[in-house]
């Protein structure tokens, strides 16, 4: 079962408790340094942390905390409303919940300082201090507030549960359970997506479900699951008029190509082609990935139409709508500054797809710091709702109008 919301709280920019819906489609605009990037990567963060193994709760090797410290990684100004502690949840269809609140004790170790099963209407259940300065697996938890307290001890591994004593929360286990499979089910792709190199060795083959985060082993994937070249080809002939093919190249290994096609000996090596065609690739594969049932089927875009031109943009929008609506436990959650992806969202909703099956948010910053991203409901008629500031994309009218302004001047000539 997959989650429908991610929740966060004391996350990087995001002070308050903030819910993002995890819908086939989710789309988050803002200005650039508003928060829109690292929202969404508190998903294959948990994700990460999810499937890791050992004393540490948060998974701080994996490419989406940028390298930084827990403490970075926590809004820096708790007050009494706005406790310390960074918390990272989920929720699921059925209404269940799970949120786990971590702490950095001695600044050695990440460890679940606190949990709550349920949601935001039940209590939370905080760790009691780990004594020491090694790492402990297991941990006691006691409600907070209550006037009797009723312990119970966790033995994480990671964030699953390898052994439960005491009255804890009805559910716990499987919701930590639950957040396993999450785990195994993200695929994240960041901004910049390219080849490690021109040709992939023999031994880079390693069986991977999952593309990198940077698309580095596109070529390995590829060769090791053929099958998304059907889906991947059909979007690159229908707009560029090419296809991609493998060839293996020994004693290298292999080699991918654009090939023209109309003239087939037209061939290039997929790193001596257009930028655009080059980012693109890791996406359509990680949608060809999901829509076959060989991939994570939530997937994880930070600016997907980086480098194409707009009718590019609107081609990749059909196709990422042609996933979700193909396979309806495919999720693709992403953060653009694309009109044309906007526009291709709207248009849509008038020729199929329901309003329920998108969400929509703007992403600014606050005047103290802080973020929020802002649902904005998209309506039957493709409208966006009152949450949508005015004016987002005007500049492109107002340059428009500036430059038949001056066409004018031009053609009257000097008075």
């Amino acid at each position: 079962m997959l989650p429908t919301q991610l929740v966060v709280r004391n996350y990087r920019g995001y002070a308050r408790e903030q819910a993002l819906d995890l819908r086939p489609l989710t789309l988050l605009f803002g200005r650039n340094n508003a928060g829109k990037s690292a929202l969404i990567r508190a998903i294959p963060l948990l994700a990460a942390s999810a499937t890791a193994r050992g004393p540490q709760a948060l998974d701080m090797t994996c490419p989406a905390s940028g390298r930084a410290s827990f403490d970075e990684l926590r809004w820096h100004f708790p007050t009494e409303e706005l406790p310390r502690e960074m918390s990272l949840g989920l929720r699921w269809p059925d209404a269940q919940a799970l949120d786990l609140a971590f702490a950095w004790h001695d600044r050695r170790w990440i460890h679940v300082a606190g949990l709550r099963v349920g949601g935001p209407t039940k209590p939370w259940h905080t760790a009691l201090p780990p004594r020491g300065t090694n790492p402990s697996p297991t941990l006691t938890f006691r409600q907070r507030g209550a006037r009797e307290f009723e312990e119970f001890t966790v033995r994480f591994d990671g964030l699953r549960i390898s052994e439960l004593q005491g009255p804890a929360p009805e559910g716990l286990e499987e919701l930590c359970q639950r957040v396993g499979t999450f785990g195994d089910a993200v695929q994240w792709l960041s901004a910049s997506r390219r080849p490690r190199d021109r040709f992939a060795g023999y031994d880079e083959l390693r069986g991977e479900r999952r593309l990198e985060h940077d698309g580095a082993n596109i070529i390995p994937w590829l060769v090791e699951h053929p099958e998304a070249l059907v889906s991947i080809n059909r979007w690159y002939e229908d707009n560029i008029k090419a296809r991609l093919k493998i060839e293996e190249r020994p004693p290298v290994g292999y080699e991918v190509t654009l090939n023209h096609v109309g003239r087939p000996e037209l061939r290039v090596n997929l790193l001596d082609t257009g930028e655009g065609n080059i980012q693109v690739l890791p996406v359509l594969a990680a949608l060809a990935a999901a829509e076959g049932g060989f991939g994570p089927s939530i997937i994880v875009l930070e600016e997907p139409e980086s480098h194409l031109h707009p009718q590019l943009q609107m081609a990749l929008a059909a196709r990422i709508r042609q996933a979700s609506e193909d396979r309806p436990d495919v999720r693709v959650i992403l953060e653009t500054h694309s009109e044309h992806l906007l526009l291709a969202l709207q248009k849509s909703v008038l020729t199929g797809v329901s309003p329920k099956d998108i969400g929509l948010y703007w992403v600014e910053q606050r005047e103290d710091g802080s973020t929020v991203a802002q649902s904005v409901d998209v309506h039957s008629d493709g409208s966006l709702g009152r949450r949508w500031p005015p004016g987002v994309f005007d500049d492109t009218l107002h340059l428009a109008a500036e430059l038949t302004g001056l066409q004018i001047q031009h053609e009257e000539g000097p008075s």
